[in-house]
């Protein structure tokens, strides 16, 4: 709804101030001032996000949408994983009697962790968590600590750290749980030997506790269990090799599902679409596509421009810092290279890509330096772009008018005038409804706005004033709640011949009361 602007008419009579008389005193009095204003244009018809005017003031439709939800984040996916140690104390025979505060058990070791086929050197994480667990079969309190060195928070290590009870009966352990989340951190699959993939290097510690009551009773097979539990561990950077990997494309994308355009005939041969693809990916892929479909209820029509259809070869993206410069292919089309009036005579609000991605077709050519963001990994933008150049017999725009309690009680004795400038090169039809209660009262029944006399952009309106009737019936209605509609028809001229739409054409309306009020002076 576009802002109004309401005047609160008061009449002052300056004149009564001069002279004092000995009985109140009242008239009726004309007044006449603007109730609503606005104006109408395309911009009320289409959302103003598929528009745009161009150096000539022509409106263009406009729209564009990321074709793509390609699972390309999949190389780099950690799926749920448990690494389990069990770790036995280095004694034979027993029961040794071990002091508070003694180590028992001091190790480095890598640990694997289970991926999708990669090789990975490092990620970041987006979000997850890693539970933990220590169960002691040792009777005897145990400080148990495990560092990984690899697993950091701003270049701090994760140190997982946990008391266990003494265990009288072997059967019956003790243990000690906890859960870290890993938003934000960084994990180094490199291992000890800062070469290697897919291990997260740790550093267990096992001692008696410092402030144990008593001594810990230690035998040669007592053991002690290590689980470490990645869960739902989302990746936003990763490094190292992907691996070789076949996607099939089959993709269903919204397009235009929420656009009604006007109903009329356009100009299409003066369209354009732009399908731009990009790799932000660090890894050579090719692709193959075997169809791209409009869909509009339910009737599909394929896109017919053969170089699409070819194998694309997509170079890997370059890392600069922090940021990916993606490899690009764009292709664009128009009437005279495909069948593109006719894939976009009825507007799609579907589009459909069917085809097959191939990664890494010449193996590990990076030397395991593949890298991906996963918020921005493949895109395949289609551009859609229409001059509005448009033939129809009635594009209907409308408005709402609600009116305040000062604009009806300046109605209460008077008429209604609708004053209305036509920037349109095109005859406009005019009406106006009171609805009041579902009910429907013509004010305005078909009447005509005159076409401006020119077609340029800075061309002058034409003027038309129309006279609305107040009745007290109408009044009435008014008064519980009603509101005013007003639509403007537009029709080209000698149809169908199209005609350009420019940003300056438009209809200004004004709704002006016409009536009178009481004075009354005590």
């Amino acid at each position: 709804m576009r802002e109004r602007s309401y005047i609160c008419l008061m009449v002052a009579i300056a004149m009564l101030l001069a002279c004092k008389r000995e009985e109140a005193t009242s008239w009726m009095t004309g007044v006449k001032g603007p109730i609503a204003k606005g104006s109408l244009s395309l911009s009320d018809l289409l959302p103003e996000e598929y528009l745009y005017v161009d150096s000539d003031q022509r409106w263009h439709f406009f729209i564009e949408k990321n074709l793509t939800d390609f699972r390309i984040d999949s190389l780099v996916e950690i799926p749920d994983t448990t690494i389990h140690k069990a770790l036995t104390l280095p004694f034979l025979g027993g029961p040794f009697n071990i002091p508070a505060g003694t180590e028992l058990y001091s190790q480095v070791q890598n640990n694997y962790l289970q991926t999708q086929g990669a090789q990975l050197k490092e990620v970041d994480v987006k979000e997850g968590f890693l539970y933990y667990s220590f169960v002691s079969h040792v009777n005897g309190e145990l400080d148990c600590t495990c560092t990984l060195p690899g697993v950091t928070l701003n270049g701090s290590p994760i140190v997982l750290a946990a008391t266990t009870a003494a265990t009288a009966n072997d059967l019956y352990p003790s243990s000690a749980t906890g859960a870290i989340d890993l938003s934000q951190y960084h994990i180094d699959f490199s291992g000890s030997s800062a070469n290697g993939y897919n291990q997260i290097e740790s550093l267990i510690q096992v001692r008696v506790a410092a402030d144990a009551s008593s001594p810990a009773q230690v035998y040669g097979n007592d053991s002690i269990i290590i689980d470490l539990q990645f869960v739902d561990t989302k990746i936003k950077f990763g490094r190292g090799y992907f691996g070789q990997h076949h996607f099939d494309i089959n993709e269903t994308i919204a397009f235009g599902e929420n656009i009604n355009l006007p109903q009329g005939q356009f100009l299409l041969n003066e369209a354009s679409l732009g399908l731009t693809f990009r790799n932000f990916v660090g890894v050579d892929f090719q692709m193959h596509l075997d169809a791209l479909n409009g869909i509009q209820n339910d009737v599909s029509t394929s896109l017919i421009h053969p170089p699409l259809f070819n194998w694309l070869n997509f170079t890997r993206a370059e890392l600069i810092g922090n940021t990916a410069t993606a490899s690009t292919i764009q292709f664009m089309l128009d009437e005279n290279n495909s069948n593109l009036t006719e894939f976009i005579g009825n507007l799609p609000n579907q589009i459909n890509l069917q085809g097959d991605i191939e990664i890494n077709p010449l193996g590990n050519i990076s030397l395991n330096n593949d890298f991906i963001f996963t918020d921005q990994t493949v895109e395949a933008i289609a551009s859609l772009d229409i001059p509005l150049q448009l033939a129809t017999n009635g594009i209907t725009l409308s408005d709402t008018i609600f009116l305040t309690n000062e604009a009806i009680d300046l109605l209460a004795r008077g008429k209604l005038l609708l004053v209305m400038d036509n920037y349109y090169p095109l005859q406009v039809t005019v009406n106006a409804q009171l609805n009041q209660e579902n009910q429907l009262f013509a004010l305005l029944d078909d009447a005509t706005l005159a076409a401006s006399g020119s077609s340029s952009p800075d061309q002058q309106s034409v003027r038309s004033i129309f006279e609305i009737p107040i009745t007290e019936a109408l009044i009435r209605s008014i008064r519980s709640g009603a509101f005013i509609t007003l639509s403007l028809t537009l029709s080209t001229e000698d149809y169908p011949n199209t005609q350009a739409l420019l940003e300056t054409y438009k209809v200004d309306y004004q709704l002006i009361g016409d009536g009178e009020i009481e004075v009354h002076y005590e």
